[in-house]
C-alpha cells in the first residue's frame, strides 16, 4: 500500500522483417483515473479525470486512443500515470466502503502491420511501476505534488528502468464488465486569469478570478528547490481580506481543501493538479518567497466536453446575464455525472439533475451524457 500515485511503463519494439506498423490503438481503463503517455508525450493533452465515474461493483469504462502518429520505428515506450479518483476515495468522507482499494490498470495495445497481421500487447507482470511525484491526491481534499520526485524521461524507451518494480497482478475488486466510454470526456477548457491580488492580514496572497466556477488552479513560479507552496480555494472572502471556507463543506471532510506543490528549483515551473478539481472563485497562496505576480496563479476550467447547440439572447441585459450564469452553473456540474455542486459533495443526486435537464438539453448536446447517466441510475 502506497499513497503516492504510481507510474506504469512498458518498452516495446514493433519492427518486423517485411512489415511496418500502419495503425496502433490503445484501449485503456485506469481506475480511478489515468493519463496515457507514448514516447514522452501525453496522448490527449486536455483529457481530465478519465474514465468517468461508474458503479465499479458492476462495470467500468475504457477509453480508446489512436497512437499511430506517436509510434517510432524502434524502441517505443508506453506509460500511464495513475490517480485514485472515485475508485480509491479513501479520504474525505470517513467511510471505508468508499474505497475499492489501490489504483488498477488494464490496458491493451493493438498494432496493425502493412502485411495485414497484428500484435496485441496487454497489461501483465511484464509491465513495471514506481512511485510518481503525486504524493497524495483526493477528489475533495486536493493534491500534493513534489516536483523533486519526478522521473525524467519516465515514458521514453532509452531511460534506464533499474529502480522500477514488476507490476503486481490484481485479483480483488475487479469490475466484472468493461464498457467503451461513448460519452464526451471531461476536459480542461479555457484559462481564466486573476483580476485582482492582495495580501491578507496573516501574510497570505489572495487571487480573485472574478467568477465562481469548477476548475483547477495553475501555478507559475520560480522558487528555490524544496520551496513548499500551498493553494487553498474558496467561494467567499471575509471582511478582513482573508478567505471564508465555510461554503466549501470542509468541516464534513475534516480538512480545508488544499493543493500543495514542492518546487524542484530548476527555473520556471508550471503545475496544476491532475486528479482533483474544485468549485471556487478565490485562491490563497502561502509559502512563497517574495511577492507573486498576478499571473502566478490562474484558473483552468474543467467540465465534460459538451457541444453547444442552443443560443439565447434577448433585449434585456439582466436576463441575458442570468442565462449566462445558469450556463456556468450547469457546466460546473457536468463531470462524468451531473453533480449537485463542484465543491462540497460532487454527488449525482437525481433531484439536482432533473431540475435543469430541460434547460441543459436546449443549450447542449447531452445525448451521450444522459445515456451514460441512465445506465448509472439503472445499475
Amino acid at each position: 500500500k502506497d499513497s503516492a500515485a504510481p507510474y506504469f511503463r512498458k518498452v516495446l519494439n514493433f519492427t518486423r522483417p517485411n512489415a511496418t506498423p500502419v495503425r496502433a490503438m490503445v484501449y485503456l481503463c485506469g481506475l480511478g483515473c489515468s493519463e496515457l503517455y507514448m514516447n514522452g508525450q501525453k496522448v490527449d493533452s486536455t483529457r481530465f479525470l478519465d474514465p468517468a465515474q461508474t458503479n465499479y461493483e458492476q462495470y467500468a469504462l475504457y477509453t480508446t486512443f489512436d497512437v499511430t502518429h506517436l509510434l517510432k520505428k524502434e524502441n517505443n515506450c508506453i506509460g500511464v500515470m495513475m490517480g485514485k479518483g472515485w475508485y480509491s476515495q479513501d479520504a474525505g468522507w470517513g467511510i471505508a466502503g468508499f474505497s475499492y482499494g489501490n489504483p488498477l490498470l488494464r490496458i491493451q495495445l493493438e498494432v496493425l502491420y502493412s502485411d495485414g497481421t497484428r500484435s496485441v500487447i496487454g497489461s501483465d507482470e511484464s509491465w513495471t511501476w514506481k512511485r510518481g511525484p503525486v504524493i497524495k491526491t483526493n477528489l475533495y481534499l486536493g493534491e500534493r505534488y513534489d516536483a523533486r520526485q519526478e522521473s525524467k524521461g519516465w515514458c521514453e524507451a532509452g531511460t534506464p528502468g533499474n529502480d522500477w518494480k514488476k507490476a503486481i497482478l490484481a485479483k480483488d475488486n475487479l469490475p466484472p464488465r468493461l464498457i467503451p466510454q461513448s460519452m464526451e470526456p471531461i476536459r480542461t477548457k479555457q484559462l481564466i486569469k486573476a483580476v485582482k491580488m492582495w495580501q491578507d492580514s496573516t501574510g497570505n496572497w489572495i487571487f480573485d478570478f472574478g467568477v465562481n466556477i469548477a476548475g483547477i488552479p495553475r501555478l507559475n513560479v520560480q522558487q528555490s528547490k524544496g520551496t513548499h507552496l500551498t493553494i487553498r480555494i474558496s467561494e467567499e472572502k471575509k471582511t478582513n481580506g482573508g478567505l471564508d471556507f465555510t461554503t466549501m463543506g470542509w468541516i464534513h471532510h475534516g480538512k480545508i481543501f488544499a493543493d500543495e506543490y514542492t518546487c524542484k528549483g530548476e527555473g520556471k515551473e508550471q503545475w496544476s493538479p491532475r486528479f482533483t478539481y474544485h468549485g471556487f472563485r478565490y485562491a490563497e497562496l502561502s509559502g512563497m518567497k517574495g511577492k507573486p505576480e498576478l499571473s502566478t496563479i490562474s484558473l483552468i476550467v474543467v467540465h465534460s466536453d459538451m457541444d453547444k447547440t442552443g443560443i439565447f439572447e434577448c433585449a434585456d441585459p439582466q436576463i441575458n446575464k442570468l442565462h449566462e450564469l445558469a450556463m456556468v452553473t450547469v457546466l460546473s456540474n457536468l463531470h462524468g455525472i451531473p453533480t449537485d455542486c463542484p465543491n462540497r459533495e460532487k454527488c449525482g443526486w437525481l433531484g439536482d439533475s432533473h431540475a435543469y435537464v430541460k434547460m441543459a438539453n436546449l443549450n447542449l448536446q447531452m445525448n451521450n451524457f444522459w445515456l451514460k447517466y441512465l445506465e448509472d441510475i439503472r445499475s
